[in-house]
């Protein structure tokens, strides 16, 4: 149910380095005790003066360097049910020769400026995962917005950021919600014969196996040797099918009747039926698992109706 994974290279950009808050009472604090040890000629008001401030200049030093040489490696952006949120799932990538404490990973725009996540270490030449979720919108097919790694570490004087741009985009898909029941199947296979023997004996080839999907179907032997899990698909023989469409659902707006078609589309794929989804113009041919339920829930958020709502 994942979607688009994307390998993003280090980017050149500039770092940006602010005082934080806390870190402008404490300049302030200092141009007040050169103002006092000046007035007074108090040698040590000047040394403690002059102490705190090669702290914080160390301090703005290690925080620009906490976020050099890092980068955003990879992200992951789960498909949102409407009302919901939007899970986000990001590699941060060290490239230096130090490790790096306390990075955060946020999205540019005020909307999104409390949603943010952190790895307390990334150690040097290694990656580091942060997770986090944001609201998800009405349906439809979004655009994610520049990813911002930020810090305040060592001592919360300054923050300093950095954006990162990407080509991502996720989907919001309508929230199940429906009384209708589904449709009759169409002609096919007995009701006595369940999933596992709607393959027929033509094998087809391997696809990636998704979290989720049917265990049983794994190709366990191709495991063994050292390769990833997928699972064996076969050519279906002439299976029974939920043929669902816009065309099965009486009496309600479109919006509402793309709800009932999502409840239809997860009610099949928990069920490990065999369905097939037409919109009018688009359509999803019959199938099932992982793959099959992410393209239907795309084509539900990719109507025209939500663009115009």
């Amino acid at each position: 149910m994942k979607s688009l994974i994307k390998d993003l290279p280090l980017a050149r950009k500039k770092i940006y380095i602010i005082p934080t808050r806390f870190g402008i009472v404490f300049i302030a604090g200092l141009f007040t005790m050169l103002l006092t040890a000046a007035a007074y000629a108090n040698n040590l008001v000047y040394l403690l003066t002059f102490l705190l401030t090669a702290i914080l200049l160390i301090a703005m030093a290690e925080t620009h360097n906490n976020i050099r040489a890092v980068s955003i490696h990879r992200v992951e952006v789960e498909p949102a049910e409407e009302d919901d949120y939007v899970n986000l799932k990001v590699w941060i990538k060290n490239h230096g020769d130090q490790p790096k404490f306390s990075v955060f990973v946020g999205l540019q725009g005020k909307a999104f400026k409390k949603y943010k996540g952190m790895t307390q270490l990334i150690s040097q030449k290694s990656l580091s995962s942060v997770c986090f979720k944001f609201p998800a919108n009405k349906p439809g097919v979004y655009t994610l917005p520049k990813l911002k790694i930020f810090t305040i570490f060592p001592l919360g004087l300054f923050y300093a950021w950095r954006f990162q741009h990407q080509e991502q985009s996720y989907f919001v898909y309508p929230k199940p919600r429906g009384q209708q029941r589904l449709p009759d199947k169409s002609m096919g296979l007995g009701e006595d014969q369940g999933l596992q023997n709607r393959g027929g004996d033509d094998f087809r080839g391997h696809e990636k196996y998704i979290p989720g999907e049917n265990q049983r179907h794994i190709d366990w032997k191709a495991y063994a040797r050292g390769r990833p899990l997928l699972l064996k698909k076969f050519d279906f023989g002439d299976p029974r099918v939920f043929e669902l469409g816009l065309e099965k659902i009486q009496a309600l707006k479109m919006e509402d009747r793309l709800r009932q078609l999502s409840q239809w589309v997860w009610e099949c794929h928990k069920n490990q039926d065999i369905y097939s989804l037409d919109l009018a113009g688009s359509n999803c041919d019959a199938g099932n698992g992982g793959h099959h339920l992410r393209n239907c829930l795309k084509l539900l958020a990719e109507h025209d109706v939500w663009k115009a709502s």
